[in-house]
């Protein structure tokens, strides 16, 4: 049983504010059949994005939503991830100053995800560079693991920042794999990784340093079969659209 394939619709943010139903439609004809959304991406009602959606023939795999918004809202973006047939609300927090703020990431987790429980969805947690890098044999990734309740708290993993850490993203998925709900597919040119312009060596599928394959294999091993292998270039690395071509084509031989 294959993967599913989805895209993180703010790989293609420039293009949705004039061209949403177009956007949607080029999506759908690269060849994705999942989307994850961008609460601040998307100007439209929940109705109107779910019937935009099923026009296009997509399939919603998430919703990214602003960290305060789930805890200070969390009726209003629940109802709106329910509406849009999402299984999973996510959220991510900016660089701590220091190891030791794990303790506020880690109560945020727990508040997030009890929120989410109780609407009926799952919280993932989405890393970044920080959170996988390793303090003493630990990172604030694990402690979030060790300190959340399964049922309420779930990772959606970004292999790319991972590989920024210094880790082996493939050995973690092997490790923590009941864990994980969604993976974010994503390539990074490790050389040029730079913390003042993190994002600035990021590019498509298979054009950088990721094991992509390996990632892969140890997800099928240890991952349930409904993770969403997700697409996300949160840069163009030349023309967006032939990026993200390029990328489902990877992605589609690997799930």
């Amino acid at each position: 049983m294959k993967h599913p394939i989805g895209i993180q619709i703010y790989t293609l943010r420039n293009r949705l504010r004039e061209e949403f139903s177009e956007t949607l439609s080029l999506i759908r004809q690269i060849g994705f059949d999942n989307v994850e959304y961008v609460k601040n991406c998307v100007d439209l009602s929940a109705e109107d994005l779910s019937a935009a959606a099923g026009k296009a023939g997509l399939t919603t795999c998430g919703i990214h939503v602003k960290s305060s918004d789930l805890l200070e809202d969390s009726s209003a973006v629940c109802s709106y991830a329910g509406l849009i047939s999402s299984p999973y609300i996510t959220a991510s927090l900016m660089p701590p100053t220091d190891f030791d703020s794990w303790q506020n990431i880690v109560k945020y987790c727990q508040d997030a995800g009890k929120k989410a429980a109780e609407a009926g969805l799952i919280f993932t947690y989405h890393n970044h560079w920080y959170e996988p890098m390793l303090h003493n044999d630990s990172s604030i990734l694990e402690k979030i693991l060790e300190e959340t309740n399964p049922a309420e708290v779930a990772l959606e993993l970004d292999v790319a920042w991972v590989a920024a850490a210094g880790r082996d993203p493939a050995k973690f998925i092997e490790k923590y794999g009941s864990r994980i709900a969604q993976i974010h597919f994503k390539d990074i040119k490790l050389s040029a990784f730079d913390l003042e312009r993190p994002q600035s060596c990021l590019t498509f599928l298979g054009n950088g340093d990721v094991d992509l394959k390996a990632c892969a294999e140890a997800a099928k091993r240890s991952c349930a079969a409904t993770v969403p292998f997700i697409y996300e270039q949160d840069l163009p690395d030349g023309d967006i659209a032939e990026n993200a071509a390029d990328s489902f084509a990877v992605l589609r031989d690997l799930a």
